[in-house]
């Protein structure tokens, strides 16, 4: 027998969640929000699920989490001319 505890699906965050997390850290006023200030301002989103999903934006790079000052960077920059420049790129030397 499994001793793990699977997961029902109720636990895994939905996309509407993600984008709220998402447009709370792209809309906020510093560069650098606390952990703090996204649990209170997402208060109907359960605290494992806005773990998993800084997790998946930490890994999708949209994000740097900076664990030592507990702050997180929204770095997703969806400029068309970025997305350009990176997917002809060059190099040096």
């Amino acid at each position: 027998m499994n001793d793990k505890k699977e997961k029902n699906i109720d636990e895994y965050p939905t996309a509407s969640e993600v984008f709220i997390i998402e447009n709370i850290l792209k809309n906020s006023e510093d560069s650098a929000v606390n952990f703090t200030e996204v649990f209170k301002k997402s208060k109907k989103i359960n605290t494992d699920k806005i773990n998993q999903i800084l997790l998946y934006l930490e890994k999708t790079k949209k994000i740097i989490i900076d664990k030592k000052n507990k702050k997180i960077i929204y770095i997703s920059n969806p400029s068309p001319k970025l997305l350009s420049s990176i997917k002809k790129g060059f190099e040096y030397g």
